[in-house]
């Protein structure tokens, strides 16, 4: 059946001729590679006579005269080298050199069980989110690398911005990225936040044991710890599906309406985290208001960050696991190097070096435990912040008191760590709109406040869907560039050291992992170029372009994960030990021809380049996964002020309803 299928498809002479299928009533005599090297031995040694081959034939026309790259000359005549026609000849053009159990089962011991601990990652919802999260982190790694560390970056902005407050202003814009931000940013930080911090803690610590002390200090002193909040809540609204990326009616633009779903959102979120930083001269409703929206967005933090905390040690644990395990797969990598196993072993474990890096990546990003719980308290938050900017100015706000909640403000889904193909650049947007001064306070809050549409909100919007990708802000292009980068490298070290594997050159073994490389960039080269373009537009072309957009990811992701099962599969079967893949396809543009059947004791041995090929393959792979852990984890411990919990964190307004947390 298997083999109708595959001759109807025109694929079957293909897979044929790459040694992967055989069809019924192949006589495979001995069939295995070590014996068909073997024959030739015995052959030249015993003059014995394969398919019409004998000793002298073999010695006067099938004995390889061609240049064999990187062997020292002194050593050319301690090995038997066949052109490829002789090894066809002698073994059979369908001999494949199948690993025996013990040898298949050592490779998978080495690799797959260290990759099981993927299934600790923070999957999260099931369902359609589930496979979403499976296709775009197993299958586009770049893609999940582009978003997880564009919100570990926009997370480092939040906590700038927070850390900046209570300073003297001086106009300055939000950070970029670049070393000079940076630098300038931790001069700042050591020159004059450590005694704003340790002052806004001093205050933090006599608030916890004051339950009588106000929600808010006076105008122009808020407490950083309010700052924080707002910071940390607007960097966990971006992990959140708002629609600000999904096509809007542009019949009757809702960013122009007052009660527009885009607008009414974007306006009510941007209050509820603004609005507590108090900047004086309020009339007595807004310094109400003020009270009020503090203390939702404590209590909002709080359950965020707790959220979030409940499941830190069973991660950590699992990401520790990971490390040793796979730690101990290098070791035995090399360590088993011309024994029971060979070098592609090794080449596997450099090619899946990224899987680490982003396993760590997606770790710290903390994903909630329950999102679904999470996006109904977000949603009711929404909800009563709303609530608060409509009340009149002696009534209470009419807190929400059960039900689902209405549009705009009902989410529904969580997208973090990329999930979905999404720019999710609202705090970069908002920050850059509110870079922190007073006077940007003070614009913002009397623009979301007033009973007009919100220019604000408009130029937001405008930022976040943006529709030309060289237009995004650098950091951005840099990020995205980046994690394309980090995979790549993998995949081409993979390539090189099974480039400098004799029978060096490019061939079966190290193109392979080109493939993976392609399949899973179609993706993130998806996201970068096409996806802007559709963004915020309801036109059928639009949403047309759209769909198949997310039709073709996740098909070319499907066919990366496939493809690494299949790559897995080759490796650990021995597929590709044949005359064909060893001798790099009969010969490739200048390289190969000749098959050798030497082990790999040999090629270490006779082979320098090919050790120092794999020693600097290696040690670069496992340092750039070394030193692109300890950036992450570094910007991750930088940026706690944010995500630190304080479960003992109390809010006493008794005008608050909190059946909203239930």
């Amino acid at each position: 059946m298997a083999t109708r299928i595959l001759r109807r498809l025109g694929m079957f002479r293909l897979l044929r001729r790459l040694g992967m299928v055989v069809p019924p009533g192949t006589d495979w005599g001995q069939g295995n590679w070590t014996d068909c090297g073997m024959r030739f031995r015995d052959i030249l040694v015993n003059n014995a006579t394969w398919n019409g081959f004998t000793k002298e034939l073999i010695e006067n026309n099938y004995t390889w005269t061609g240049p064999i790259k990187f062997l020292p000359s002194e050593y050319r005549n301690d090995a038997l080298y066949v052109p490829y026609d002789a090894c066809v000849g002698v073994c059979g053009s369908r001999t494949i050199g199948f690993n025996d159990k013990q040898t298949a089962l050592n490779i998978l011991a080495t690799w797959v069980f260290p990759l099981a601990i993927l299934i600790t990652l923070p999957w999260g919802q099931g369902g359609r989110n589930l496979l979403e999260a499976l296709s775009h982190w197993l299958g586009s790694p770049q893609t999940a690398l582009t978003a997880t560390l564009w919100n570990f970056w926009q997370m480092r902005l939040c906590y700038l911005w927070a850390s900046r407050q209570n300073r003297p202003q001086d106009g300055r814009n939000i950070p970029q990225a670049g070393f000079v931000g940076r630098l300038i940013s931790w001069v700042a930080y050591v020159k004059r936040g450590t005694i704003s911090l340790w002052r806004a803690a001093m205050r933090s610590t006599r608030g916890r044991s004051d339950s009588t002390r106000p929600l808010i200090d006076p105008p122009n002193t808020a407490p950083v710890s309010v700052y924080n909040n707002a910071m940390f809540v607007l960097s966990a609204f971006n992990q959140v599906d708002l629609g600000f990326e999904k096509p809007h009616d542009t019949r009757a633009d809702p960013r122009e309406e007052e009660g527009g779903n885009l607008n009414k959102l974007l306006s009510t979120l941007l209050y509820g985290i603004f609005r507590p930083l108090s900047l004086g001269g309020l009339s007595l409703r807004e310094q109400k208001n003020v009270e009020l929206t503090t203390a939702l967005l404590e209590i909002l933090s709080t359950q965020l960050r707790i959220n979030r905390r409940r499941g830190v040690i069973p991660m950590l644990l699992s990401l520790v696991t990971f490390y040793m395990a796979f730690s101990f797969s290098v070791a035995l990598a090399f360590g088993d190097m011309g024994d029971s196993t060979s070098i592609f072993v090794l080449d596997i474990g450099i090619f899946f070096s990224y899987v680490p890096v982003e396993v760590c990546l997606l770790l710290l990003d903390r994903s909630p435990n329950d999102s679904d719980a999470q996006m109904k308290i977000m949603s009711r938050w929404l909800y009563n912040i709303d609530a608060i900017r409509k009340r009149a100015d002696d009534a209470e706000p009419v807190w929400w008191a059960g039900g689902d909640v209405p549009a705009p403000y009902k989410l529904e889904r969580f997208t973090g760590q990329g999930r979905t193909l999404s720019y999710a650049g609202l705090p970069h947007a908002v920050l850059s709109e509110i870079p922190g001064t007073d006077t940007s306070l003070t614009d913002a809050l009397r623009d979301l406040t007033g009973n007009r549409p919100s220019t604000l909100s408009r130029r937001i919007l405008d930022r976040v869907q943006q529709r030309n990708p060289f237009k995004r802000p650098r950091s951005w292009n840099t990020i995205a560039r980046l994690s394309q980068a980090t995979v790549w490298l993998q995949v081409m070290l993979a390539f090189f050291s099974d480039f400098f594997t004799p029978t060096m050159g490019p061939g079966c073994w190290s193109l392979i992992f080109i493939g993976y490389g392609v399949l899973s960039s179609v993706t993130w080269e998806l996201q970068f170029f096409f996806l802007p373009v559709t963004m915020g537009r309801d036109t059928t072309n639009s949403k047309a372009w759209r769909r198949a957009i997310t039709f073709i990811s996740h098909l070319s992701n499907a066919l990366a994960i496939l493809y690494i099962v299949f790559v897995l599969a080759m490796f650990s079967g021995g597929i590709l030990n044949n005359c064909w893949c060893n001798s790099l396809f009969g010969g490739f543009l200048g390289w190969g021809g000749y098959v050798d059947f030497m082990d790999f004791k040999y090629y270490q041995s006779h082979y320098p380049a090919s050790i120092i090929a794999w020693t600097v393959c290696t040690a670069i792979s496992l340092t750039a996964s070394v030193v692109s852990m300890a950036v992450a984890v570094y910007w991750w411990w930088r940026c706690r002020g944010l995500w630190e919990a304080r479960p003992d964190t109390t809010v006493t307004l008794e005008s608050i309803d909190f059946r909203w947390l239930h």
